[in-house]
């Protein structure tokens, strides 16, 4: 295991989220996906951090960086009413998803 992974931190569950948005509906996309991270983070004490980007050039391709304090927490996450009504709501929108385990490295 690399040195510069901070062990602490490997408790912790991070995953990178890549989404492909339909073209069209990008717009109508945005405020769905603020909705669902901004109760998560009010709402779940296991959520430690959320952040989004999308692309410059291909402003339908979307990275979520998720941060929880541990696997339970990502476990409840998903089961939420909020997390189940924002993948009801996108799912005509999503045309791919990719989820990436990762580690924190200081």
């Amino acid at each position: 295991m690399f040195s510069c992974i901070n062990k602490q931190d490997n408790k912790k569950f991070v995953r990178l989220v890549k989404i492909k948005v339909d073209d069209n509906r990008v717009e109508e996309y945005i405020p769905i996906l603020k909705k669902q991270m901004n109760t998560a983070i009010t709402d779940e004490q296991g959520v430690l951090n959320y952040h989004v980007v999308n692309e410059k050039e291909n402003p339908s391709n979307f990275t979520l960086i998720e941060i929880y304090k541990d696997t339970l927490s990502y476990k409840y996450h998903i089961k939420t009413k909020h997390f189940l009504e924002y993948k009801n709501a996108v799912k005509e929108m999503v045309l791919s998803l990719e989820l990436i385990d990762v580690y924190l490295i200081n």
